[in-house]
Order: structure tokens, then C-alpha cells, then sequence
């Protein structure tokens, strides 16, 4: 909840998850804001011996069983990496060399846009020489799945005076919804 100043143009930045390391470094992802709330991204994931980042959903599974991040789930098996941590629960780590799952952990489910929707999900781990890589938990994660800010008021108050970066509108259920997937501006 944010007390929002009629008038006043507020920079709405939609981030991202971190992506892969060759070495000792998970490197971060790129935080969703607007107005005063912030939103960190999640860090990726790690190659040898070393612990995946830090994140608001958990970071990429790192290899040779090194756990992740907040909330990661880690690998088993010495060549394979754990699913990524999800927003609600941690990713799974039975991939092996030949196969399995590594199924990235749960998102948090919010009906702010409307419906039920599931976000924060964990990317998929992978098994390496072989092996298939495995899915992304509900709620997107993994394969670049893109950041997202919504913005939700009573829809008795006046819709938006300007926004750019194309945000998807809509209006049910007494409210009004702005759903931003790139970085733009709104103001009320």
C-alpha cells in the first residue's frame, strides 16, 4: 500500500532474475520500483565450487552440490545444478548426469491483477554431460522470463493522467489496474 501525490510523475522500472556464472560470482538481477516500493530480482546461478547468490526468489541452482540462494534447493549429484529457489518454496534437486528433475521452487500466488495468478517462480536446474534441463516452478522463472510491477487502485478514483511504456489496463471488480512488463512512467 502507497499514498500516491496526484500530479507527480513516478518512474516504474520492471526487473529481472540474475543470469549464469562461469566462476565464484552469482551475478544479480535487476529490481522492479516504483514509488517508494522496491522489489530486488533474483541472483543466477553458479558454475563449480561455490554457493549461488542471494534474491528475493532464491537464486539458480550452482553445480557440484553447492546450495543457491534464499530459498534454493541444491544439487545431489556433483554435475548437476538445483532448481532455483521460488518465492514460496525452495527448488527440488534430484537431477542427475542422466536425467531427473530439478523443478524450480513455487512463486507466490496474488490476485492483484484480477485473478489468481502465481509470480516468483524458481528457474530449472540442469544436469550436465546429459540430461534434459528441467522446467521453471509456477509462476515463470527460468529460459528469461521477463520481470512485471502492477499497480492497483479503487477504480472510484480517476484513472492515470499520462503513463508511457504501454501498460496493460483494465478495470473490474472496483478496481483499476495498471500491469507494466517494461520500465515506463505513470502518472495519477
Amino acid at each position: 500500500t502507497y499514498n500516491a501525490t496526484v500530479g507527480t510523475s513516478n518512474t516504474v522500472t520492471v526487473g529481472s532474475g540474475g543470469g549464469g556464472g562461469a566462476g565464484g560470482t552469482a551475478p544479480s538481477g535487476n529490481s522492479s520500483s516504483v514509488f517508494s516500493i522496491t522489489a530486488t530480482g533474483g541472483s543466477g546461478g553458479v558454475l563449480g565450487l561455490y554457493s549461488g547468490g542471494t534474491g528475493a526468489s532464491g537464486a539458480s541452482g550452482a553445480l557440484n552440490s553447492q546450495p543457491g540462494g534464499s530459498g534454493q534447493g541444491s544439487s545431489t549429484n556433483p554435475s548437476a545444478g538445483g532448481g532455483g529457489g521460488g518465492s514460496t518454496t525452495a527448488g527440488t534437486s534430484t537431477v542427475t548426469t542422466s536425467g531427473g528433475t530439478a523443478t524450480g521452487g513455487t512463486g507466490y500466488t496474488s490476485s492483484i491483477s484480477g485473478s489468481s495468478t502465481v509470480y516468483g517462480g524458481g528457474g530449472g536446474g540442469g544436469a550436465y554431460p546429459s540430461g534434459s534441463n528441467s522446467a521453471g516452478g509456477s509462476g515463470g522463472g527460468g529460459f528469461g522470463y521477463g520481470g512485471i510491477v502492477i499497480i492497483r487502485y479503487p477504480d472510484t478514483y480517476n484513472a492515470a493522467s499520462s503513463t508511457t511504456g504501454s501498460p496493460t489496463i483494465t478495470v473490474a471488480g472496483g478496481y483499476r489496474v495498471y500491469k507494466f512488463t517494461g520500465t515506463g512512467s505513470i502518472t495519477l
